[in-house]
């Protein structure tokens, strides 16, 4: 009779035992797709990310992504995927996370492409904040901008550095313009080629001031800022690129002024001082083949006033910025008024 109730108890710590260790699948906590701008060229890429946890501790987990229906191909990175449509249309995503002991857990949504009519991006709110998605939400120089029919339309093409004084001529020249501009940082020659169509929007542009440059001779490793790294567009692309891009803003109508790159200091990540020089001259080139194209030398104004600039760094103080928002406003005047 003991060994009976010995047994029973053995029985009963081994069946205790198992039920204590035994594994239950992993689960999906978080499962979404979104409009998010990648590593230091911004692309701006669809990425489909899952969140998964395990009750057991030290389970690694295993994601793997796949198109139920629809056209495209995800391309993995690491926990999450990098969704790559030629054509936008509705799509069915599986995401299947699996543990170290090999159970899993699935979990299916549906992506539908939010579709912008460039033509519309300037004009209606709701356009403008889809063209801008969650990077530049709360930037004020992405604010939208109520058009007056009555008033001329400008539009200011630029990195990150024009996205600094945006404000500033948008203040300086309110009542006077309606100021836009692109919604995006501007990044290279390469990403306004691309972006051409969808930058001018309903294509009802008075002016255009456009720079670019800053991250044409910006060099990176990895997609990191690095001095060791080959240039993101080289002195040839960059000027072949350059007369494209006037060619393109030739059909708009619009007067153009063309703003010079402005210095670079000792010490700022990815760039190397002077190089700025070299690709102005460039610009210049192209420039002054067209007599119609009024000049901004940024170049020369931050020069003069190194106290404006951040330490070891491309970008301004607000008092640069406004500065510059000046000389801005100073070109843009002249052009409507000739």
């Amino acid at each position: 009779m003991k060994s009976r109730i010995l047994l029973m108890g053995v029985a009963f710590l081994l069946a205790s035992f198992t039920i204590s260790g035994q594994n239950t699948a992993p689960r999906i906590e978080k499962f979404d797709v979104i409009q998010k701008e990648q590593g230091e060229q911004g692309v701006v890429q669809t990425v489909v990310r899952g969140v998964a946890d395990d009750a057991e501790e030290g389970m690694r987990l295993n994601y793997t992504y796949r198109i139920v229906s629809g056209s495209g191909y995800l391309e993995p990175v690491k926990r999450y995927a990098i969704l790559h449509q030629e054509k936008e249309e509705q799509v069915v995503i599986e995401l299947k996370v699996t543990d170290s002991k090999g159970l899993s857990v699935t979990k299916e949504l549906t992506y539908t492409p939010v579709s912008n009519d460039p033509r519309n991006i300037y004009l209606d709110a709701v356009s403008w904040k889809a063209a801008i998605g969650k990077n530049f939400i709360k930037n004020p120089a992405f604010k939208f901008q109520q058009r007056d029919p009555n008033l001329p339309n400008v539009l200011l093409i630029g990195n990150s550095i024009s996205i600094g004084y945006t404000p500033y001529v948008q203040k300086l020249l309110a009542g006077t313009c309606n100021v836009n501009r692109i919604p995006a940082n501007g990044g290279d020659t390469n990403k306004c080629i691309r972006s051409f169509e969808l930058w001018m929007g309903d294509n009802q542009w008075d002016v255009i001031h456009f720079n670019f440059g800053m991250h044409d001779f910006k060099r990176l490793v990895n997609n990191a800022l690095d001095i060791r790294g080959a240039h993101v567009v080289s002195p040839r692309a960059y000027k072949e690129n350059l007369e494209a891009i006037v060619a393109l803003l030739k059909t708009t109508g619009a007067k153009l002024i063309w703003a010079s790159i402005s210095v670079v200091p000792e010490g700022a990540d990815g760039r190397i001082k002077g190089e700025e020089v070299t690709y102005n001259k460039i610009a210049l080139e192209v420039m002054e083949k067209h007599e119609d194209i009024i000049i901004d030398d940024q170049y020369a104004l931050t020069s003069k006033y190194p106290e404006d600039q951040r330490p070891a760094n491309v970008h301004f103080l607000e008092s640069g910025k406004e500065r510059q928002a000046k000389q801005v406003v100073e070109h843009v005047l002249e052009v409507l008024q000739n």
